[in-house]
């Protein structure tokens, strides 16, 4: 069984990919920018891992799009490919929550090195 969730982040970071190329811009461009490496921008870009809520709207501003125009898309593709929902929505369990928190901390900290690699020492700027 598919999980809504995932294929849904995947779908947001394809059309915000979508959206970033249509632009004229390129990843690095958008990473650089915003402060993001291009490994974490292209991991969230193409569903490998979820895309923060706040680096979706910090693209969305970069690039000037607007952010309920991708999320309809993504949605509206998502029913598409999977249908109506079932039935009533399920809440997440507690351990779907702790494994989406997990996942969000290893990112941000996966961020935060690859942010200390590239700076340069002090006194060198």
């Amino acid at each position: 069984m598919v999980n809504r969730g995932i294929r849904f982040t995947q779908l947001l970071g394809a059309e915000l990919k979508g959206a970033i190329i249509a632009r004229g811009a390129t990843a690095a461009e958008v990473s650089e920018a915003l402060g993001h490496s291009e490994a974490a921008l292209s991991r969230w870009l193409n569903g490998k891992s979820q895309l923060p809520v706040r680096v979706f709207e910090n693209v969305c501003e970069y690039i000037e799009a607007e952010p309920k125009d991708l999320v309809g898309r993504a949605h509206h593709r998502l029913l598409r490919e999977l249908g109506a929902y079932a039935g009533p929505v399920v809440e997440l369990s507690q351990a779907d929550v702790i494994l989406a928190a997990r996942d969000a901390d290893d990112d941000a900290e996966h961020e935060a090195q690859m942010q200390r690699k590239t700076r340069p020492p002090p006194g060198d700027g």
